[in-house]
């Protein structure tokens, strides 16, 4: 009869006796390649890796720190787990290398980090206006360097921003 974790769910991927894995968003940053949905995008909130909240509502479970939100402080240790979205988008291999390095979070490779950066981006500029950030996604959309899936998120964060 419990339906915290279909109440907590942000994009509605789970239903009583269902999950849509296609809508989760551990599935959609971490596991998912491609292009999400822009639909989802608002569900996605600041998750940059992951999504915890049906573990953290569900009272059989302990609390969990699997999932990393964005954040001003990059440290990825305690209650500071979280990292900046600007620092991501600014990322080299190299970067992520070194801030992912002996985690499970190296599954996700650089262009996915950027695009859940972009994501999250844009839902932080839907609260509140940051210039610097918004200049960094208009530069990611022009970015002829920049992978396919980056250039669509930017663009697609920067037509709903």
């Amino acid at each position: 009869t419990c339906t915290r974790c279909i109440e907590a769910c942000p994009t509605d991927a789970i239903t009583p006796f269902s999950v849509d894995a296609t809508r989760c968003v551990s599935y959609l940053t971490i596991e998912h390649r491609g292009r999400i949905d822009p639909d989802l995008h608002a569900g996605i909130g600041t998750w940059l890796f992951g999504c915890d909240a049906c573990q953290e509502v569900c009272p059989h479970n302990a609390p969990t720190l699997r999932s990393l939100k964005a954040g001003k402080n990059p440290s990825l240790g305690g209650d500071a787990h979280a990292l900046d979205v600007l620092d991501v988008l600014n990322w080299d291999e190299d970067a992520r290398r070194a801030a992912v390095s002996g985690t499970a979070m190296t599954r996700v490779k650089l262009d996915q980090w950027k695009r859940n950066a972009l994501i999250v981006a844009g839902n932080l500029l839907s609260n509140e206006d940051d210039p610097p950030l918004r200049a960094r996604i208009a530069a990611m959309a022009q970015d002829a360097g920049a992978s396919e899936l980056v250039r669509e998120t930017a663009c697609a964060v920067t037509a709903s921003a």
